[in-house]
């Protein structure tokens, strides 16, 4: 998979400039941009020799529109153009951050909030989630580089402060030097996300300005300018001039230390959550002649095994989930507080309909919440008075106690007790055990399923009921 390394050029310094977009072009800084292209990894990683290592990469300065296709592009942005800035951050959603973060800002910068683009990288994993790394970039400036970067010919673009290459265990450069024009700027890394850069005025020697010129024409390299004398608080530490020979090696390492999910930087990007690049489209068709066909198949292949890919999908994924789970908890409480509203209006009705005798026998009784079973008593009392069958007399339980021996698969039962309003029965202890909690569950749920109540009286005992109970509980 083919990785295309850009370097931004550095703004210009303040002074006669007014800091517009016409003055940069002036100035041809869209002319200025470094890149690289580094065509494999392992083979830039295998490499033995900074002979070898120059020849499998192509590089040189010029235009975006000047450089080749590539199927990621890492931009890096000079650390002097970006203010990076460890403070506390309130949890707050991306919206309100946005609108808080020129305030949380305010006592850290000496100009107007309103002229910088700010934005909150990613929270570095096991740090508190309030401790968050701040960038801002002059408004101006970042809008200019975002729209030079939108014809980068490739799909995925990230753009990431040029300290970030840098290291912070000792095992590589913890110091970069850079040549511009009559002064040399120099980048230290700080922290996981964080880092300085400063500038100090060092015009150069006739002969090292021929020195200069002849590196530039001989490797398109125009930082192999001789060392300044460093400040004395950075001791003897040795300030690497930029070059792309140890630049592309931590630009891989940078992207494979930060694969993952859990790294510190899996998803630092400064470049707005807009960005897209007008290019799209133009390199997929153009992969073919600059990469090859069998790059570009690799790269569609890749694409699928990379996190960033399925990134979006899970996202939406969970979101799904969450709200499925949210109306099923929403439906189940609405099913719940509509059984309980029927239960009250059938015990209202029913109270209403009770006779004096059976309203004095309710609130005598043990249980004054139980209406139902009474008005169920007074129907039935009602519709015998009046020579009606009704489902409470024998006939009828016995018909309902034949439906459910022939759902059990019982031949005969012991006993058989007939009461005003129920009939209780008797499993044979000779057969199949009805006596224990398991049995008496499959019991129960049996009638359930032919509509009938049963209730379990201990032991292979049971008592149907008239009127599948009518919503009273056994």
């Amino acid at each position: 998979m083919s990785t295309l390394l850009i370097r931004c050029p550095l703004k210009p310094f303040a002074g006669a400039f007014t800091g517009l977009a016409g003055e940069w072009e002036d100035l041809a800084c869209a002319q200025r941009f470094e890149w690289c292209l580094v065509e494999d990894a392992d083979t830039l990683s295998s490499a033995s020799s900074t002979s070898t290592l120059t020849s499998t990469m192509q590089s040189g300065i010029g235009s975006i529109d000047s450089m080749p296709y590539a199927d990621e592009a890492l931009v890096l942005l000079p650390t002097l153009d970006v203010r990076l800035i460890e403070t506390k951050v309130p949890l707050a959603n991306p919206k309100k951050l946005q609108a808080i973060l020129p305030t949380l800002l305010e006592e850290y910068v000496l100009s107007s909030t309103a002229t910088l683009h700010i934005s909150a990288l990613p929270p570095v994993p096991g740090q508190p989630a309030m401790d968050r790394t701040l960038a801002a970039i002059d408004r101006t400036w970042f809008t200019w580089i975002t729209g030079q970067l939108e014809g980068v010919l490739s799909n995925r673009v990230r753009l990431i402060p040029d300290c970030l290459l840098l290291s912070l265990a000792g095992d590589g450069p913890s110091l970069m030097r850079v040549r511009e024009g009559d002064a040399n700027v120099y980048c230290q890394r700080t922290g996981m996300q964080t880092g300085v850069a400063w500038a100090e005025y060092c015009p150069l020697q006739e002969e090292e300005i021929a020195r200069a010129d002849h590196d530039h024409d001989q490797n398109h390299d125009h930082n192999s300018d001789g060392a300044s004398p460093l400040p004395s608080h950075l001791g003897t530490s040795d300030a690497v001039p930029f070059a792309w020979a140890w630049a592309a090696p931590s630009a891989m390492n940078f992207f494979e230390t930060n694969a993952s999910s859990r790294a510190p930087n899996f998803a630092l990007n400064l470049l707005p959550s807009g960005f897209k690049s007008r290019a799209g489209g133009l390199a997929r068709s153009t992969a073919s002649s600059n990469t090859g066909s069998s790059a570009g198949s690799n790269a569609i292949a890749l694409a699928w095994v990379d996190p960033l890919t399925w990134q979006p999908a899970l996202r939406w994924l969970g979101l799904g989930i969450a709200t499925i789970a949210l109306g099923l908890l929403a439906q189940l409480a609405w099913l719940g507080v509509s059984n309980w509203r029927w239960g009250q209006q059938m015990e209202l009705l029913a109270m209403q309909s009770l006779t004096p005798a059976n309203m004095a026998r309710l609130s005598q009784g043990a249980n004054q919440h139980e209406v139902l079973p009474v008005f169920l008593d007074q129907a039935i009392d009602t519709q015998r008075s009046q020579g009606a069958v009704t489902d409470a007399d024998f006939a009828s339980l016995a018909a309902k106690l034949q439906q459910l021996s022939s759902a059990l698969n019982v031949q005969a039962l012991q006993q058989i007790n007939y009461s005003a309003n129920a009939m209780e029965f008797e499993f044979k202890a000779g057969g199949q055990d009805y006596s224990s909690n398991q049995a008496a569950q499959r019991v129960i749920a049996s009638a359930r399923n032919l509509g009938l109540m049963v209730k379990h009286l201990g032991g292979a005992r049971y008592r149907l009921e008239a009127y599948a109970g009518l919503g009273a509980q056994p």
